[in-house]
């Protein structure tokens, strides 16, 4: 039944209720199914998860349109940022394994997102890292290891562009 409900109201913050309305039912409705999201965090929607993934979001985010989750990780969001469209975060991987099967043993990947980033759309979170405060991540990076604050990263994969102001 519990997985019935995840879905269910899952469903309806990512069909009926997507677009740039109804942000205090879509996060009353993910709180309620476990994905902790903090006061005045706007998420547009859809919002697509799996049930395994532990998801945590701080206050006064906005969650752009199709926001993506994938994999039995852990994505941990602090406060004042914001997310372009498309963004997505892969939590789960494989160690390399024989050749016999290529995709060895399972394993869960954790992110960290700090205050008051900016990661642009289109952009792809791999191999669990941490995004310091004050980061500016551009347009469909690929992002596969760990930002600093205050910076601007940029390609595919990253790479610091230039410091900003801190």
């Amino acid at each position: 039944m519990q997985k019935i409900l995840f879905y269910l109201f899952l469903w309806i913050v990512s069909a009926p209720l997507k677009g740039t309305h109804f942000f205090k039912l879509k996060r009353f409705m993910l709180n309620c199914i476990g994905i902790t999201v903090g006061l005045g965090t706007k998420v547009v929607g859809p919002f697509k998860v799996t049930s395994v993934a532990n998801i945590e979001i701080g206050k006064d985010c906005w969650i752009g349109e199709n926001f993506k989750v994938y994999g039995n990780g852990e994505v941990k969001i602090g406060d004042r940022n914001d997310f372009g469209p498309e963004v997505t975060f892969l939590t789960g991987s494989h160690e390399i394994g024989s050749p016999k099967r290529r995709a060895g043993k399972g394993i869960s990947e954790k992110f960290n997102v700090g205050d008051g980033n900016w990661i642009g759309a289109h952009c792809v979170f791999i191999k669990g890292m941490t995004v310091e405060d004050g980061t500016v991540i551009g347009t469909k990076s690929l992002i596969n290891s760990d930002c600093k604050s205050n910076a601007l990263y940029a390609g595919s994969p990253i790479r610091k562009i230039r410091n900003l102001e801190a």
